[in-house]
């Protein structure tokens, strides 16, 4: 039935999220001091220079040069190769969405549209 195999879907996503999730975890929990302040540090410039060309087109070079260090730090946080599909660029657009948990919010925004134009 279509009905089962779209639930399956659901169920495989769910799972290779949790996979995903639990790696993210655990690299995470393997990050020294040093390199969570450095983390912590690539973020609050990203966000700076995202606030700063929030009047720039998400599609042009400032822009897409953003969304490249937006993906590159999502990637350090889930592992090699595993934030670089367009399903994983299309879920994070929609991700962005919804309440951000950190920084400005039209920096989420910005960064989403600035991905949505990769697709």
């Amino acid at each position: 039935m279509m009905v089962d195999a779209r639930m399956q879907d659901n169920d495989d996503s769910d799972e290779s999220y949790q996979v995903l999730r639990d790696a993210k975890i655990a690299r995470i929990k393997g990050w020294s001091p040093q390199e969570r302040a450095k983390v912590e540090q690539d973020w609050t410039e990203l966000f700076r220079d995202g606030e700063a060309a929030l009047d720039t087109d998400p599609a042009g070079p400032v822009g897409q040069v953003l969304a490249t260090r937006w993906m590159t730090l999502l990637e350090d946080f889930a592992g090699p190769n595993q934030m670089r599909s367009d399903d994983t660029t299309a879920r994070y657009t929609q991700w962005a969405e919804s309440p951000s948990p950190y920084g400005n919010p039209r920096v989420w925004e910005f960064v989403a549209r600035a991905l949505a134009s990769r697709i």
